[in-house]
C-alpha cells in the first residue's frame, strides 16, 4: 500500500494511486473488510465486522463490532467506539471520548485529550500522551509517557524512556521505567524499577520494594513496602516510611521525617540536619525512627532522630532531640551535642568499619 503524507495537523493529502476516501456524513453502516482508501466520518457510522483501511477520520460517532486496523494513522474528535482491538502503523489521536474494548497497537505515537478507555493493553513504541482521563485495564508498554489528566493502569507499566504523571495515576502491576517524574498523587502496587532518576513531589506509596538506579528525590510523603534503593543518592524532605531499609552507594538527605524499619546504608548520612540559619525546634514528635543501624562511609550527621541500633561512621555528628540505643563506632571524631543521648562510643579502624 502506498504511503501518504500528512501535514502538522493530522490531516492527510491525497494519493492518485488510492482509492477515493470512503465519506460518511449521516448515518451509514460499513460491512467491514479490507478497504484500499481512507474513510472520514462525519455523520453516525457503524462497522459491522474486522475492518481494515488507509487513515481513519471521525468528526462524528462510530461504533465498530469487530477490530479495526487502520495503516495510516487514526483522528477522532467524535465518539469512538470498538469492541475489538485498534491498530495503527503510525500515530492514533483522540481528541474526544474513545472507548476500545481490546487492545490498542500503534507505532509512533498516541494523543488523547478527552476520555480513553482501553479494556486490554496499550503498546506504543513512540511517546504516549495523554491530557484527559485514562484508564488501561491490562499493561501499558511504551517508549514515553507523559500523562497530565488521571491516569489508571491496572497492569504492568513499561517505559524506556520518560514516564511522567502530573495529575493522579496508579498502577496495579510492577513498574519498569527509564526515569520517573511524578507531581500528583502517585500509587504503585507492585515493584517500582527506575533505570535513571525518579523524582515525587506529591504523596506517593509503592506497595512492594524501590530500586532506583539514580537519584531519587521526594517533596511529599513516600511509603514502600520493601526495600529503598537509590544507587545514586536520595534527598527526602517529606515523611518518609518503609518497614525494610534505605540503600545508597551516594549521600542519603532526610529533612523531612522518616520511619525506617531496618537499616540505612550510605556514602554520607543526614537525618534532620537543618540547612537554614532559621532556629529550629526540637521535639520528641518529631524526631524520624529509625530501627535497625546507620553505617556510613563517612559522616553520620543526624539531629531529631532515635535509632534503635548502632551507628558506624568515620566521623559522627549527634545533633539536639538525637537518642542512640546502641553504640556508636567512629574513626575519625565523635561529636555530640548536650541534649543527645547514646548508650555508649567506640573508636575503630578503617578496616572495622
Amino acid at each position: 500500500m502506498p504511503e501518504e503524507e500528512y501535514n502538522e495537523d493530522g490531516d492527510w493529502e491525497e494519493d492518485e494511486n488510492k482509492l477515493p476516501e470512503f465519506k460518511i456524513s449521516g448515518a451509514s453502516t460499513i460491512p467491514g473488510g479490507v478497504m484500499n482508501r481512507d474513510i472520514k466520518i462525519s455523520g453516525s457510522g457503524r462497522i459491522e465486522s474486522d475492518l481494515e483501511c488507509g487513515f481513519l477520520k471521525c468528526s462524528g460517532s462510530m461504533r465498530a463490532v469487530g477490530n479495526v486496523v487502520a495503516h495510516d494513522g487514526v483522528r477522532t474528535s467524535g465518539s469512538l467506539n470498538i469492541k475489538g482491538s485498534l491498530m495503527s502503523d503510525t500515530y492514533a489521536k483522540f481528541s474526544s471520548s474513545a472507548e476500545i474494548g481490546g487492545n490498542l497497537d500503534v507505532v509512533e505515537a498516541v494523543n488523547s485529550s478527552g476520555s480513553l478507555v482501553i479494556g486490554g493493553q496499550l503498546s506504543v513504541e513512540g511517546h504516549s500522551k495523554h491530557s484527559g482521563s485514562t484508564i488501561i485495564t491490562g499493561d501499558a508498554v511504551v517508549g514515553s509517557i507523559h500523562a497530565s489528566g488521571s491516569f489508571k493502569c491496572g497492569g504492568l507499566l513499561n517505559a524506556e524512556g520518560l514516564a511522567h504523571f502530573s495529575s493522579q495515576a496508579k498502577v496495579g502491576g510492577e513498574i519498569v521505567v527509564g526515569s520517573i517524574r511524578a507531581s500528583g498523587s502517585f500509587r504503585g502496587g507492585k515493584a517500582l524499577e527506575v533505570e535513571e532518576d525518579a523524582h515525587f513531589s506529591s504523596s506517593a506509596k509503592i506497595e512492594l520494594g524501590t530500586s532506583v538506579n539514580g537519584r531519587l528525590s521526594t517533596s511529599g510523603s513516600f511509603s514502600s513496602g520493601g526495600n529503598i534503593e537509590c544507587e545514586q543518592g536520595g534527598h527526602f524532605s517529606g515523611q518518609l516510611e518503609t518497614p525494610e531499609s534505605l540503600y545508597s552507594k551516594g549521600t542519603i538527605d532526610i529533612t523531612g521525617k522518616a520511619k525506617i524499619g531496618k537499616h540505612i546504608t550510605g556514602a554520607d548520612i543526614f537525618i534532620g540536619v537543618s540547612r537554614t540559619s532559621v532556629i529550629k525546634t526540637h521535639r520528641p514528635r518529631d524526631a524520624s525512627l529509625i530501627g535497625g543501624n546507620l553505617r556510613a562511609e563517612n559522616l553520620v550527621d543526624i539531629e531529631d532522630a532515635y535509632i534503635d541500633g548502632d551507628i558506624y561512621g568515620r566521623v559522627v555528628r549527634l545533633g539536639p532531640n538525637t537518642k542512640v540505643l546502641g553504640t556508636v563506632y567512629f574513626v575519625d571524631d565523635f561529636v555530640v551535642d548536650k541534649k543527645a543521648e547514646f548508650a555508649g562510643n567506640q573508636q575503630i579502624t578503617n578496616e572495622e568499619l
